[in-house]
């Protein structure tokens, strides 16, 4: 009997069990459908796309038949973690590794080109020197250019796919060329898959990101921009210091050639993962009517509720269904667009004005007019690329903490006193013909110090703001516009820097990058928004608002 009773309880208690997980069942259901239909008026208006409204309605009128399976969707997302967010963001910046290490690696590898006995004659002119490190930056001012509709036909995902294969391409035709002709055009083919690549990887990692570590995630592009800069003044290094390395003449390839190979595993594997398992933008799969594929990505890239989902693609949807399902360029001249476009044009050109890429090409020129023998100013550039990665960690630490605003600041003013300081060191220099080794080492810090600045605060900062002060519908192009005006600043101080370093000293040059940043200190106290925070919508409305109150104070004043 003492058995029967056990066996009793335990049956009124597994009953009690089922009849509750029944009704905790039956009870999320409906809460889900719920909160569901509450959120369609949000996410379907008058003014929206009929296509559109079609699939929202599916999952909203009949759950069971939906393509989205709310079962399915609720044990994912209560159980997910991010591992799906930071998998496609690590394979995303394999693109800024292939930015950073082109910015660098030519530096070296045209040096060991002026010995190669099929472009000797021509690399010994130095404007033909000129030609083939400027060919890089020609095409990704081109890649740039066109990379806002490149991913506004194709998508995000398939133009980072695109850039890669571009990318192998350049690559191919510059190791297989024995003429100065296709090597130019080898040159010019890698820069239009790093232009692109400028544009299209921030903004991927933008609208993939939640908007608390969105700065976080932007930024740590910047971060492996600074890794491969770093890695291609390392093989610089390498391939300098040994360039006759056994296996190079193994498949009789001269070092230069494998020094451009280098960072092709990264490329592979950028096509390979965004062609088959990377996820795509959920703002660009609304932008195409597709909710059921924008809700399926939001699920695996989020941790949270389903009704936290549904929320944050309500929010999504709603700018999406009052815009146009095709844009132009013509959109670019609306009020809160041309806001953005001012706000990015000044910003690319404080980046580049203020002198960031006159260390970056002739860091070793700088050095030596510094006072430093040529091994140690090789040498020490590679430091400069340590300093780079380290600060653009503290970025990355402080950025969705500070604020844009706040860093870039803090960040400007350091670059001032950092300038101004170089500048007196080559004012010294002038005055007294020699610089001494206390001299020396000051200036060498002070570029320490100018380059750390700039990884904390204009390095990351304009590719995020770019890639977050632009409404959805034509964030590419916008992007586009703004990436290509800072490659377009980049090719100018890379151009007239030695012209100007040769007609004048080098501290002149110096104290107008130090007034240049004086000025930019007070721009970006007086204008540049801060968007810590803030959702990208949220930032869109705000822009409006921003351009409206300019247009009012305008006509106000006339």
């Amino acid at each position: 009997q003492q058995h029967k009773a056990t066996q009793a309880r335990q049956h009124k208690l597994s009953l009690s069990v089922l009849l509750f997980v029944l009704y905790t069942r039956t009870y999320t259901d409906t809460h889900t459908h719920t909160k569901m239909e509450e959120a369609q008026p949000l996410l379907v208006n008058d003014g929206g796309h009929p296509e559109l409204k079609d699939l929202l309605s599916v999952p909203l009128d009949n759950p069971s038949s939906s393509r989205v399976d709310l079962k399915s969707h609720r044990e994912t997302v209560h159980h997910a973690t991010p591992w799906a967010l930071y998998f496609a963001v690590l394979m995303a910046i394999m693109g800024g590794i292939l930015f950073g290490y082109e910015i660098s690696i030519f530096s070296g590898a045209k040096l060991i080109l002026m010995n190669d006995p099929f472009f000797a004659d021509d690399m010994s002119s130095s404007t033909l020197v000129g030609l083939v490190t400027s060919a890089f930056v020609v095409g990704c001012f081109f890649g740039s250019s066109v990379g806002g509709s490149i991913q506004e036909k194709v998508g995000r995902r398939r133009s980072i796919v695109l850039a890669g294969a571009i990318y192998l391409l350049g690559v191919a035709i510059a190791v297989m060329s024995f003429q100065y002709g296709v090597l130019v055009l080898g040159r010019v083919v890698t820069g239009v898959a790093v232009g692109l690549l400028s544009t299209a990887v921030p903004l991927y990692i933008a609208e993939l990101a939640p908007k608390r570590i969105r700065g976080t995630l932007v930024t740590s592009n910047q971060f492996f921009i600074c890794i491969g800069v770093l890695l291609g003044f390392v093989v610089d290094n390498a391939f300098k210091c040994a360039p006759d390395i056994p296996f190079c003449a193994t498949l009789n390839l001269p070092a230069w050639k494998w020094m451009l190979l280098c960072a092709t595993p990264a490329a592979i594997l950028l096509v390979v993962t965004f062609s088959t398992i990377a996820p795509s933008s959920p703002r660009y799969d609304l932008i195409k009517c597709d909710y059921a594929q924008a809700r399926k990505t939001l699920t695996r890239i989020r941790t949270g509720t389903i009704q936290e989902i549904d929320e944050e693609l309500a929010e999504i949807a709603k700018v999406v269904n009052v815009q146009k399902a095709k844009s132009s360029f013509r959109d670019l001249l609306k009020p809160n667009v041309l806001y953005g476009i001012y706000i990015s044009t000044v910003m690319s050109a404080i980046q580049q004005f203020t002198g960031v890429n006159a260390v970056n090409f002739y860091a070793q020129t700088v050095l030596i007019l510094a006072g430093f023998e040529e091994s140690q100013a090789f040498y020490f550039s590679i430091y400069i690329g340590v300093v780079k990665v380290f600060f653009v960690i503290v970025a990355m630490l402080l950025i969705d903490r500070w604020g844009r605003r706040t860093l870039i600041l803090s960040g400007v003013i350091g670059m001032t006193a950092s300038t101004m300081l170089l500048a007196a060191v080559f004012q010294v220099k002038e005055n007294s013909g020699s610089i001494s080794g206390t001299l020396a080492w000051l200036a060498l810090v002070s570029l320490f110090c100018f380059m750390g600045f700039f990884e904390i605060s204009l390095g990351p900062a304009i590719w995020l703001l770019m890639s977050e002060i632009f409404p959805l519908q034509v964030r590419g192009k916008a992007m586009a516009l703004g990436g290509s005006l800072t490659w377009l600043f980049t090719f100018i101080i890379g151009f007239i820097f030695p012209i100007i370093i040769k007609a004048w000293y080098p501290g002149g040059i110096f104290f107008v990058f130090g007034g240049l940043c004086v000025v930019s200190v007070v721009w970006i106290a007086l204008v540049l928004p801060e968007t810590k925070g803030k959702s990208l919508e949220e930032i869109e409305e705000e822009f409006l608002l921003r351009a409206q109150g300019s247009a009012t104070s305008t006509e106000s004043l006339s």
